[in-house]
């Protein structure tokens, strides 16, 4: 009898001590975001194998005096792993939370309530004002670049020279700008809001190495067949219709490569202003832009309009003169013969 008392005492002990145990671990990330993201929330102890209930999630402001805890809605709640010993919850905020303020965290499962990391929320909008600034920065450099390259300031670089002078609007240095400006602004609008630096992931690396191969393939192509032609253009200016042209001529080879890369383009910011990271880009969509920068280049390679003009341009023939003896013009001036 005092054996079953004694085990009957030792296991209410361990009941009790179980219930009371602190996690072993506690984590959120990211600590700093916008009102609309979401949260990682990663709990390790005994205790989260048992959890019979859904966790709930709690957030207040940390001002004083403390207001009551409102509750996350749990649709806004997903549980992104469940093990013996660990539990990770995604969580979107909740609406209605002001900008630049910290608040608390408390996490609720079953009967344990467990006080979590607090987070501050960041104004997006002044975060992409600063982030603008190294775009300013971009501009006054490029504007550096083009002076030296043309001996005036001007900030887009993507223009052609031929013995340095302007000639004409490049679509692959276009391109190449506007992913440079994209990525740059979103590095620093990240660091911004989360001070933390931004990890590029193997999608977004491959497209910018394929939008570079195809500035150094396109650039030495165009220089290779001005050699060829032995241009002399004269003091034509860059048009803003060249990123559509193709030696004067309209290219739907340049529109498609400039479709697919504004279309991209767009994708990558919108879901970096969203969630402050850059998204997975898709094997497909690699392959599909590696072909769009593939026929752009390849369609450079084959006769050029104005070669085509120049071979289909017929030869005017120099007529001998009449044997009347009737006065001729001179061809290679113009003039009558004297």
């Amino acid at each position: 009898m005092k054996l079953l008392s004694c085990a009957a005492i030792v296991g209410i002990f361990l009941a009790t001590a179980s219930i009371a145990t602190p996690l072993s671990e506690v984590n959120v990330t990211p600590r700093r975001m916008l009102a609309s993201g979401a949260i990682q929330v990663t709990v390790s102890g005994a205790h989260s194998a048992s959890v019979e209930s859904p966790p709930r999630l709690y957030i207040r402001p940390a001002i004083a005096p403390r207001p009551e805890w409102a509750e996350f809605p749990a649709s806004h709640i997903r549980i992104t792993s469940f093990t013996l010993n660990q539990l990770s919850i995604e969580a979107l905020l909740p609406n209605g939370l002001e900008d630049d303020r910290e608040y608390e965290l408390e996490l609720r499962v079953a009967d344990r309530t467990t006080s979590l990391p607090s987070i501050k929320v960041v104004s997006g909008l002044i975060s992409f004002g600063f982030a603008a600034i190294p775009i300013g920065f971009l501009f006054l450099m490029a504007g550096l670049v083009g002076r030296l390259k043309t001996g005036q300031f001007n900030p887009f670089i993507f223009i052609e020279t031929h013995n340095g002078t302007a000639r004409y609007y490049s679509l692959s240095k276009l391109q190449a700008f506007i992913w440079v400006m994209i990525i740059g602004c979103v590095f620093a609008y990240v660091f911004l809001v989360r001070k933390e630096m931004l990890v590029l992931n193997e999608g977004i690396t491959i497209l910018l190495g394929i939008s570079g191969a195809s500035v150094v393939a396109a650039t030495s192509i165009n220089e290779s067949k001005r050699k060829q032609r032995r241009e002399a253009e004269g003091s034509r200016a860059p048009q803003l219709i060249d990123i559509f042209n193709e030696d004067d001529a309209p290219s739907l080879l340049k529109l498609q490569m400039l479709f697919w890369t504004v279309a991209v383009a767009a994708m990558v910011l919108s879901n970096a202003i969203r969630t402050l990271t850059l998204p997975e880009i898709s094997p497909q969509l690699l392959l599909l832009m590696g072909i769009s920068h593939g026929t752009y280049v390849a369609g450079k390679l084959g006769p050029s309009h104005n070669d085509t003009q120049s071979s289909t341009k017929p030869e005017v023939a120099l007529q001998p003169a009449a044997a009347t003896g009737a006065p001729q013009s001179d061809a290679s001036t113009g003039t009558a013969p004297r």
